[in-house]
């Protein structure tokens, strides 16, 4: 069955119409033999995030609100807390955008010829930005509730953050800072098609992620204008050049970090399992969405037992969502 799906999928590598997200090559490093899907990286990432990580998950958006609270009482501003509360979940957010960047033109080219999209992370959180500043928009200027775009900024840092540190271990933030000004370029250069791009792969995940406001965000998209990267882009620059505050003694800037952190320690987990998944044992993804919860946690198992450094994590903030059973094949130890 697995040679017979990537059979079809490397057939339609050539097309335009598929979007992919990564690929594995041969030991020569000269043929693909694995081609992940953009859509199958998402939404498995979906599926391990609901059978790993729903109390954890829970958790990190309780932290996230709360550096929301603690930002608007300061200034004053608690009227906005309750309209954003119900609105966004940062860790299915953060999941839903952190790889959109790999949609541009550019970056599909970069991975059909090696597998790689540098700095797509740097796009990803531009278009994150738009859509939390078309959220706050519908939320707030509809309901004539006063904002100011420092309100934008500091609530979209937690979630710009974990998207731009999302590849932390190759990339760190002074290496995409130094990138950006060319990733804003190309991006206005091949804009139309960009957009076309991004819209088709958030088209395609859409069943993975419910919101509200995000099938009137992929309209709105297709109308949008080179005028709205720039300023999303200026958002990035600012954050990129402040960024050193985080570590000073500021409340806000380290809460930010901190919440950044949490939504981060899941982004990069799922997003490990699923490209594990899709690219180096090569299954097909229809077969992952039908298989039982428990076959599934053995593929995941698998998967933790080749990679040391998630088992940390794992022990730490699963808890007892995964059978315990499982757990102590892998860390030969009770959890209690």
């Amino acid at each position: 069955m697995k040679e017979d799906y990537m059979e079809r999928v490397l057939k339609m590598l050539t097309s335009r119409d598929m979007m992919i997200s990564g690929c594995k090559k041969d030991d020569n490093e000269k043929k693909i033999i694995c081609i992940e899907r953009y859509k199958d990286h998402v939404g498995i990432m979906f599926k391990t995030l609901d059978l790993l990580f729903n109390t954890y998950t829970v958790y990190v958006n309780k932290e996230y609100i709360r550096y929301i609270k603690d930002l608007y009482y300061l200034s004053g501003r608690e009227n906005l807390i309750r309209e954003y509360e119900t609105t966004v979940d940062c860790v299915k957010l953060a999941i839903f955008f952190h790889d959109i960047g790999k949609c541009l033109g550019k970056n599909q080219r970069s991975l059909r010829n090696s597998c790689a999209a540098p700095y797509h992370e740097i796009s990803s959180a531009i278009f994150l930005s738009i859509y939390l500043e078309y959220v706050f928009n519908n939320l707030f200027m509809s309901k004539n509730l006063l904002i100011e775009n420092k309100d934008l900024l500091k609530t979209s840092i937690p979630l710009i953050l974990a998207i731009l540190l999302h590849h932390h271990a190759m990339r760190n933030i002074k290496d995409l800072g130094k990138a950006l000004d060319d990733e804003i370029k190309n991006l206005r250069i091949s804009f139309k098609t960009d957009i076309n791009n991004i819209t088709k792969c958030l088209e395609e995940t859409l069943r993975f992620y419910t919101s509200v406001y995000m099938s009137e965000f992929i309209i709105f998209l297709k109308n949008l204008d080179v005028k709205d990267i720039d300023r999303s882009s200026a958002v990035l620059k600012l954050l990129i050049k402040m960024y050193d505050k985080i570590f000073d003694n500021e409340r806000i800037w380290s809460n930010a970090y901190r919440v950044s952190i949490l939504i981060n320690s899941i982004l990069s987990v799922v997003d490990n399992i699923s490209a594990h998944l899709n690219r180096e044992i090569c299954i097909d993804p229809e077969k992952i969405y039908s298989m039982s919860n428990e076959e599934f946690i053995g593929y995941i198992i698998d998967i933790i037992e080749r990679r040391k450094g998630l088992q940390e994590f794992v022990r730490i903030f699963t808890l007892r969502e995964i059978n315990r059973k499982y757990i102590k094949n892998i860390l030969n130890k009770d959890l209690r």
